[in-house]
């Protein structure tokens, strides 16, 4: 069985390696990443591994952004130090999801359900994941506040999220601003990515509140949203392909 491991974090990638080889299975970790990047490198270059382990949060972003960049046929099991990302593990190629620290014990349970569906991943599973998409519902209203009050916004009516020295808030279509108890990597979870798009580090845009996009220095990308922001908007060169697929331009 061969094995990838991706995670930024050199303790947490030599716990599981020590946690693996005290199961005594016939593996081999063939593979070992710290970022998206490096992740799809790895993966477009090892063809036949059997197994991956993806930790949630690494440096440069959601490991689910590696589900985005090339379509990965092999089974995830993820890992992370918070349980804000199960749903979406499950729609990717998930089967199972392991809280940090790891314990001998969960994993042990992980790599039995590994091998109960190893024969029939390929067709099995992506009716599973699908059948959970399916039943799953992404966040169709959010509660910001204003004046010590909480008022109740559809999703829809959200332009855009940003952050500012670490608050979070939205502002609607209407020009209204509330401040939200979600972080922007909350958010980018559980909003449909068909609506809307982590853009930068300091923004989510909902798809209808973009009405321009323009080439920009260092090949960025310049958004120009309805209603405004007090800052420029950009997308990285490394995301513009993307942006223009969500925006089907």
């Amino acid at each position: 069985m061969k094995v990838l491991i991706v995670e930024d974090e050199l303790p947490a990638r030599e716990r599981l390696k020590n946690l693996l080889s005290e199961l005594h299975l016939p593996l081999e970790i063939v593979a070992e990443a710290g970022s998206i990047e490096e992740a799809v490198e790895l993966l477009q270059q090892n063809k036949d591994l059997d197994l991956a382990f993806f930790d949630v949060q690494l440096s440069d972003g959601l490991s689910f952004e590696i589900f985005r960049r090339l379509s990965v046929d092999l089974p995830v099991v993820f890992t992370t130090a918070y349980d804000a990302y199960l749903l979406e593990a499950f729609q990717t190629n998930g089967i199972d999801y392991l809280l940090k620290p790891l314990k001998r014990k969960e994993l042990s349970r992980a790599m039995l359900k590994f091998h109960q569906l190893k024969s029939h991943f390929a067709t099995d599973i992506s009716d599973l994941v699908a059948q959970m998409s399916e039943k799953s519902t992404y966040l169709r209203r959010i509660a910001g506040s204003k004046a010590n009050a909480l008022i109740p916004v559809k999703v829809e009516e959200v332009a855009w999220f940003t952050t500012r020295h670490k608050i979070t808030l939205l502002r609607t279509f209407e020009g209204e601003s509330l401040v939200v108890n979600k972080t922007l990597a909350n958010l980018e979870v559980l909003l449909d990515p068909r609506q809307f798009r982590r853009v930068n580090r300091q923004y989510i845009v909902n798809i209808t509140a973009v009405q321009q996009i323009k080439p920009h220095y260092k090949g960025k990308l310049l958004l120009k949203l309805e209603p405004g922001t007090e800052d420029e908007v950009t997308v990285s060169q490394e995301q513009a392909a993307q942006m223009r697929d969500w925006l089907e331009i």
